[in-house]
């Protein structure tokens, strides 16, 4: 993101604004001085600070941008606060996809090659892209023989590599949330088999309680009979189920 002279801000997500201006020329240099596509950052400023300061946000001679030869302290983060911000529903990759798309789709579209190999990215040039009223980068040294083109620039392998971390922990999210929901089913099955086991056991106990109640019943109802007929004290009054014997005992 951020490359000298900036240095990354503490929340890690912008560069820290300039100590002190910083001289275009030196900072952003000649077409061949490889310094172009470090960082996203020093290539805002080199591309949008000129002497006109319109190329990036319209806005002629707008001072909170730059003066002179200089790129201002807070240029960079003026320039950046104009950008509209991305909506929170875009993919984050499909966006990163677009925008390196966009970049390379310019790349050679406004100023053409001086020299073989020359790839410029800007239509505002004077002598070279790192001059105050030019508004321009070189990317010459990323088309060079052996080289990937666009992919090669330094801040586009640094997004490609953020961008496979990202992609790696959302897939270990989504690895994370079906182990989840694996769990919760497993719970669920847990829970409802003991529903069931419990139930069943329930359904047994208060059976076998029944059964002892009926037998117990059983049991106190033939001794009641047998005490009824023993009670009988002769073989005129003795009645079913009761059965007279001579012995006295029925």
């Amino acid at each position: 993101m951020c490359s000298a002279p900036y240095e990354i801000d503490t929340n890690g997500l912008k560069c820290k604004d300039l100590g002190s201006p910083a001289v275009k020329a030196t900072t952003c240099g000649a077409d061949n001085a490889n310094k172009a596509g470090k960082s996203i950052g020093l290539d805002v400023a080199c591309l949008c600070v000129s002497g006109t300061n319109s190329e990036c946000i319209g806005v002629a001679g707008s001072p909170d941008i730059a003066g002179d030869a200089n790129i201002g302290t807070d240029a960079l983060n003026a320039i950046l606060a104009k950008c509209p911000g991305q909506h929170q529903n875009v993919d984050s990759l499909t966006a990163l996809n677009t925008a390196i798309a966009a970049v390379a789709a310019q790349i050679g579209k406004g100023k053409k090659p001086t020299t073989d190999g020359d790839a410029f990215f800007g239509k505002t040039y004077s002598t070279n892209c790192g001059t105050s009223s030019s508004a321009c980068l070189s990317y010459k040294e990323y088309f060079a023989t052996g080289q990937a083109g666009v992919e090669s620039i330094t801040w586009v392998k640094n997004l490609r590599t953020a961008a496979k971390h990202v992609e790696a922990i959302r897939r270990r999210k989504q690895a994370d949330n079906a182990a989840k929901e694996q769990i919760l089913a497993i719970k669920i099955a847990i829970e409802a088999e003991f529903a069931r086991e419990l139930k069943f056991y329930s359904h047994e106990k208060n059976k076998e309680q029944k059964s002892s109640e009926t037998q117990k019943d059983t049991e106190e109802s033939l001794e009641q009979r047998r005490k009824d007929c023993e009670a009988v004290a002769n073989n005129a009054t003795c009645q079913l189920p009761c059965k007279w014997e001579t012995k006295g005992t029925s």
